[in-house]
C-alpha cells in the first residue's frame, strides 16, 4: 500500500560483521522457469493462499472494471495437473485486504465490499460506496464456496493478521483513514478472531500506533512486532505480543526503520526481515535478523542494486518475496532504472542467500509481472501468476512455475 524500497548501503566493518558490501553473487545458472496453465482471469495484485490439500486459491486483483468482470469470483490452481478452475466467489468483498489459512483448513478473507451496477450495454459501469465499507468470509474447500463471517469490531485499512498457535488470529494495527484520507497514523487497537465461534474480541493495544508493519509468530508462541509507521514517521521500534497474557512488552529495536518490508521465519527460529521503505519513498536493499533469545536485531546482509531510478534512489515498484525450503529466499521484483527523470522498468528475479549475506540475479528470466503474484508449493517449487506487462500495462492471464 505504501511505497517501494530504497536500500541505505552499509559497507562491511568489524563492529558489525554481518553486513555485506554492493557487489552480488555471480549470476546463478540453473534457474528454471516452466510454463503451466492459465488463469481463468487476468489478475493483478490478487492474493494466493495454499490450502491443505496443496491446491492455491486465488482471488481478488480483478479490477479492471471496463471488460467487466465481477471481481469477487475466485478459482483455485492444481500442481499435479497444472490447471485453473473456477470456485465459488466472495458474497461481498471485492478488493481482498488479506487472506490466511486457518487450522481447520478454511480461509478467512478480510477486505473491501463494493457494488455493480449494470446499464444496457456489453459492459457494466463500477462505482464505489463510500465511506469504504469491509466485511469478513470464511472459504470452505469441502464444499467450495464463501460464507459472511461476523465483521470486525472496529475496520480498519490494511491490517496485519498471524495464526496464532491456538488457532485464533490476531489482527494487528492498519488504520481507520478511508480512501479520501489515506491511513498514516496507524493504530494501536488489536483484534483476536476465534474460529470457533467465528466471532472477534478486543485484546490488549500495542505501545505505539502502526501501519505497514510485520507480524510474525515465534516458536514460541508469542508474536513479534516490528517496524511500519505513524503520525510521528516511521519506525525502527519492535514489541512482543504475549497471547496467554493478551499482552505487549517492548523489545530490542531494528539497525533501521522499516516499513512495507517482510519477515519470515527460519528453520532456527530466527526471523529475517527484508527491504522495505524508506522515509523518502526510496527502497531498502538491506535485512536484517531478529534473535529471540537475546530480543536484539542485528544486519544480516543485502538484496541485489537494480540500479537507480529517476529521482537517483533505488525504486522498486513491485516485489514478491518467498521463502524456499533451502532457507534461501527467493525474490521477484520490479524497478526503476535509469536515471535523468526517465522512466525504464526493469524486471528480474535474484536470490539471497543468508548463509553469505549475499543476493544473486538469475540469469534466466520469467515473464515481467508488475503486481504479480508468487507462492510456495508443496514441492517446493513457486507458482507465479497474473500481474500487468510493465511494457504495455496489459493485465496477464499466464502462469509459470520456478524450479529451484
Amino acid at each position: 500500500m505504501l511505497g517501494g524500497f530504497l536500500a541505505a548501503c552499509a559497507e562491511p566493518s568489524a563492529s558489525n560483521p554481518g553486513t555485506v558490501g554492493r557487489s552480488p553473487s555471480p549470476p546463478a545458472s540453473a534457474s528454471h522457469f516452466r510454463p503451466t496453465g492459465h488463469m481463468t482471469e487476468a489478475r493483478e495484485g490478487h492474493f494466493t493462499v495454499r490450502l491443505s490439500d496443496g491446491t492455491v486459491l486465488m482471488m481478488g486483483g480483478l479490477e479492471h472494471v471496463a471488460r467487466g468482470v465481477d471481481p469477487k469470483i475466485a478459482e483455485i490452481y492444481d500442481p499435479s495437473t497444472g490447471q485453473f478452475r473456477s470456485t465459488g466467489s466472495m458474497q461481498s468483498i471485492a478488493h481482498p485486504n488479506l487472506a490466511i489459512l486457518l487450522s481447520d483448513g478454511t480461509v478467512l478473507v478480510y477486505g473491501q465490499t463494493q457494488e455493480w451496477h449494470s446499464n444496457s450495454g456489453p459492459q457494466r459501469t463500477f462505482s464505489l460506496q463510500y465511506p469504504l465499507s469491509f466485511a469478513v468470509e470464511i472459504y470452505d474447500p469441502n464444499s467450495r464456496s464463501f460464507a459472511p463471517a461476523q465483521n470486525m469490531i472496529h475496520d480498519r485499512l490494511a491490517p496485519r493478521a498471524t495464526l496464532l498457535n491456538d488457532g485464533r488470529v490476531l489482527f494487528s494495527g492498519g488504520d481507520f483513514g478511508t480512501l479520501y484520507e489515506p491511513g498514516l497514523d496507524g493504530t494501536t487497537e488489536v483484534e483476536l478472531y476465534d474460529p470457533k465461534d467465528r466471532s472477534f474480541s478486543r485484546s490488549a493495544s500495542m505501545r505505539e500506533p502502526r501501519i505497514s508493519h510485520s507480524a510474525t509468530l515465534l516458536e514460541d508462541g508469542t508474536v513479534l512486532i516490528a517496524g511500519g509507521r505513524n503520525v510521528r514517521g516511521m519506525l525502527s521500534t519492535a514489541e512482543i505480543y504475549d497471547p496467554v497474557t493478551g499482552r505487549f512488552h517492548p523489545t530490542g529495536s531494528m539497525s533501521e526503520p522499516r516499513l512495507g518490508h517482510n519477515a519470515f521465519r527460519l528453520s532456527d527460529g530466527r526471523v529475517l526481515l527484508i527491504g522495505g521503505t524508506t522515509e523518502g519513498g526510496g527502497s531498502l536493499l538491506t535485512t536484517e535478523l531478529y534473535e529471540p533469545k537475546t530480543g536484539t536485531f542485528v544486519r544480516s546482509g543485502r538484496l541485489y542494486a537494480p540500479g537507480v531510478g529517476s529521482y537517483g534512489r533505488y525504486e522498486i515498484v513491485s516485489q514478491r518475496e518467498v521463502l524456499l525450503p533451502n532457507g534461501s529466499i527467493w525474490l521477484m521484483e520490479v524497478a526503476n532504472v535509469g536515471g535523468n527523470f526517465t522512466i525504464k522498468r526493469a524486471t528480474y528475479v535474484e536470490i539471497y542467500d543468508l548463509t553469505t549475506g549475499h543476493s544473486r540475479r538469475l540469469e534466466e528470466q520469467p515473464t515481467p509481472r508488475e503486481w504479480g503474484n508468487a507462492i510456495l508449493l508443496e514441492s517446493g517449487s513457486v507458482l507465479i501468476s497474473g500481474g500487468e506487462d510493465p511494457n504495455n500495462t496489459n493485465l496477464l492471464s499466464s502462469a509459470e512455475v520456478y524450479v529451484p
